[in-house]
């Protein structure tokens, strides 16, 4: 058999681990289900303790969230792709028509 164990990270989240019956817990962890909770949390008297939505609404303001697409190019990117990649080419096919000679 096994039991969860639910670990405070010392900042403001927890994790969540399988663990054998006979685990010890550690510092900043407990067996008690904290439920659906608001970031940031906090350990307290062996718990898992929520933020209330007033501290959620103020965390949720300081992290970053990097919106879906963030890491696509912008077109004035590709183009310059594009373009280093033409001159690549031409350079390339020039070194291969040199016979060595002066052009």
């Amino acid at each position: 058999m096994s039991k969860i164990a639910y670990k405070f990270d010392g900042k403001d989240d927890f994790s969540v681990a399988e663990v054998a019956d006979d685990y010890v817990l550690q510092p900043n962890e407990t067996f008690d289900d904290p439920g659906n909770v608001l970031l940031p949390v906090t350990f307290a008297n062996g718990k898992i303790v929520g933020a209330t939505a007033e501290a959620h609404e103020a965390y949720q303001a300081t992290t970053a969230v990097v919106p879906d697409g963030a890491d696509t190019p912008s077109a004035e990117m590709q183009a310059i792709n594009a373009l280093g990649l033409q001159v690549a080419t031409l350079m390339a096919d020039k070194a291969a028509n040199t016979t060595g000679g002066a052009n």
